[in-house]
């Protein structure tokens, strides 16, 4: 599925769900024979990526039988997440909706600990709400009784 349309200012966000935590640090080995001083030089910086977190982000699109004029945004990071939309968030910088906790196991995906500020594609205001969740490489598809929810990759956000 390729998106013709502009990306909005949130078209920041992206990579697919799993491996949420992974890190992209590349892992060199010292060499044998480096002094003490020089591999606490190398571990330093090291260290310092492996605090990185990678956010990954997704924009909810139509299944085909109808046109999202104001899609939400979610974005995954270290166990949280939020829901985002242009329209409907009371910054315009950082359209936030709603946030809360996450957890993905054996294909169902908890958003717990929910914070909503307005409407988003988690109707109701329950503290926690369980959704089917089915992921391929570049989409995801959550599911809710009778209610289905397609989201793509945007890219990458640090």
């Amino acid at each position: 599925m390729s998106s013709a349309a502009p990306i909005t200012k949130l078209g920041r966000f992206a990579q697919p769900v799993a491996g949420l935590d992974s890190l992209r640090c590349a892992s060199a080995a010292p060499a044998s024979g480096v002094s003490n001083t020089m591999k606490i030089f190398v571990s330093i910086p090291l260290l310092m990526c492996a605090s990185i977190s990678i956010a990954e982000s997704w924009r909810q699109v139509s299944d085909g039988t109808y046109m999202l004029e104001c899609p939400d945004f979610i974005e995954f990071s270290s166990g949280t997440y939020e829901i985002l939309n242009d329209c409907y968030g009371e910054d315009p910088r950082h359209p936030v909706i709603e946030t809360g906790s996450y957890s993905i196991e054996k294909g169902i995906i908890a958003f717990t600990e929910r914070r909503p500020k307005q409407e988003s594609f988690l109707s109701g205001d329950a503290k926690s709400q369980n959704l089917e969740f089915h992921r391929s490489e570049d989409s995801i598809k959550l599911v809710a009784g009778s209610n289905v929810f397609y989201f793509v990759t945007e890219g990458e956000v640090r």
